[in-house]
């Protein structure tokens, strides 16, 4: 299992969706929009599927909570 990770578009940092799976969960999942609170910058960022790749290592930064 690994985490779903995207890239900040603002700062091209990866960031963690806060979000574990297997790659083939992930590749597997019909296609979807779904958003995520970003570490890098703090912006809530839209990503989809074809956005994220799955990253085996916990991320350093945990991602940010809403509210």
């Amino acid at each position: 299992m690994g985490c779903v990770m995207i890239t900040c578009p603002i700062t091209g940092q990866a960031v963690s969706t806060g979000i574990d799976t297997e790659l083939g969960t992930l590749q597997q999942a019909d296609p979807f929009l779904s958003s995520t609170r970003c570490a890098a910058c703090g912006a809530r960022h839209q990503w989809s599927r074809s956005d994220a790749w799955i990253c085996d290592a916990t991320p350093l930064t945990p991602p940010r909570l809403s509210g």
